[in-house]
């Protein structure tokens, strides 16, 4: 089981993640999982738990400051009450703390879903000490990340089905990293937004799996 560590912030404040450890072995690597709309609650815990069983020391960090939104109306207003400094700080910070830990040899994974996917990709572009980049279902609003300060390895899992956000958006943004020869992966599935959140009417368990698996392929390739 994981537990709740706090984490210090450059402007003196702290944030709260939940950490998982890896035990019986020496870790693979390290990853920050970044949490959907809805903060972080149990199912992101369980994402977290999910890397450390197969090797990778996670940490899933709150951007919400302790909040978790119970329905798609409150996660909506948490998530537009977001500024995106105070996000990215706090990913900052998060790839900071995990690259003091020994195992994760000067490279950080970031995992986001959905709202932590299009932080992540914000993040790729704007953080240095991030190893490779991997986005469900995120795509930043507004403006899309400087493809040309992207170092690391991006991969983005998409549902061709998803109401809120149009397949071709982050398409076309996979596209622009891959004519400026960056290494990047995109996968496009047959389901709809949230499709790793088990338990809910969005998950598809065939398609999850094949995204998890290709997930762990990349972090196990890139932060070695």
């Amino acid at each position: 089981m994981g537990f709740h560590v706090d984490v210090a912030l450059p402007n003196g404040d702290n944030f709260r993640g939940y950490e998982a450890t890896v035990t019986g072995t020496r870790p693979l690597g390290a990853v920050v999982v970044v949490h959907e709309w809805f903060g972080l609650n149990a199912g992101m815990r369980l994402q977290a738990e999910r890397f450390a069983a197969v090797g990778f020391h996670a940490l899933a960090v709150d951007l919400y400051e302790g909040k978790v939104a119970g329905d798609a109306a409150s996660a909506k207003r948490l998530a537009a009450e977001l500024a995106p400094e105070h996000a990215l700080r706090v990913i900052a910070a998060a790839t900071d703390y995990m690259n003091r830990q020994s195992y994760a040899a000067g490279r950080v994974g970031l995992a986001g879903f959905c709202l932590g996917g299009a932080i992540a990709l914000a993040a790729a572009s704007e953080l240095d000490g991030i190893g490779a980049t991997v986005t469900f279902c995120g795509m930043p609003p507004g403006h899309q990340p400087d493809v040309e300060r992207i170092r690391a390895p991006v991969m983005g899992h998409y549902g061709v089905r998803d109401p809120l956000l149009p397949v071709a958006q982050p398409q076309a943004l996979f596209a622009k990293l891959a004519a400026a020869r960056k290494p990047a992966l995109f996968h496009a599935y047959d389901a709809g937004h949230a499709f790793m959140r088990s338990g809910s009417q969005s998950y598809h368990a065939a398609m999850a799996a094949l995204a998890w698996q290709r997930t762990l392929g990349l972090f196990r390739e890139a932060l070695a």
